[in-house]
């Protein structure tokens, strides 16, 4: 399996998600689970009608998820983003 990482940067709260999966079409799919069931959304029709995505690599997500997380240990930080699967790893700081 294979760790695939989505920016929902068009949807009405910021979340960036972590799905693994054995296809990107499959990750995708479960993305939008993810999201809609740890950021938002009423159902996947909603978080779908929203738009598609990005799709990031994997670097690229990692930074984002330091300096989204920034005043924490550096080596608790990577061992989550490492370890972490099938979440959101960011979401929008309105949430909270």
């Amino acid at each position: 399996m294979t760790k695939f990482y989505f920016e929902f940067n068009k949807h009405e709260y910021y979340g960036l998600v972590v799905s693994e999966a054995n296809t990107y079409g499959e990750a995708l799919e479960k993305s939008y689970q993810i999201y809609q069931s740890t950021v938002a959304g009423d159902s996947i029709l909603d978080v779908t009608s929203e738009g598609k995505p990005d799709s990031i690599n994997e670097k690229d997500a990692l930074l984002k998820f330091l300096q989204g997380c920034e005043n924490e240990n550096a080596q608790d930080l990577m061992n989550e983003f490492n370890y972490t699967t099938d979440t959101a790893l960011l979401v929008d700081g309105t949430l909270l």
